[in-house]
């Protein structure tokens, strides 16, 4: 959970809304927002590796894979949802 806020943080902003925190299937946790045609989804499933699911259905831009925490497109997700708030 430690590496989720510190990407957070790291993030182009810090007004991010409230996530739902739900409880993956390996005992670990995972952060997920669904708002406004937007679907973001950050599980940390190793010190060096987020797995997330990014999808905008108002922009048609989507993406999904294992990615390091600092990685350009996690921060860009980020930056969409809180313009999408």
């Amino acid at each position: 959970m430690t590496l989720l806020v510190n990407a957070a943080n790291e993030s182009p902003t810090r007004d991010i809304p409230v996530p739902g925190i739900v409880p993956t299937v390996h005992g670990g946790l995972q952060v997920e927002w669904h708002f406004d045609g937007l679907e973001l989804e950050i599980e940390a499933a190793s010190p060096d590796e987020f797995i997330v699911v990014f999808d905008d259905r108002e922009t048609g831009a989507s993406f999904d894979g294992a990615y390091p925490p600092s990685a350009s497109k996690i921060k860009q997700a980020l930056h969409r949802l809180v313009r999408r708030t």
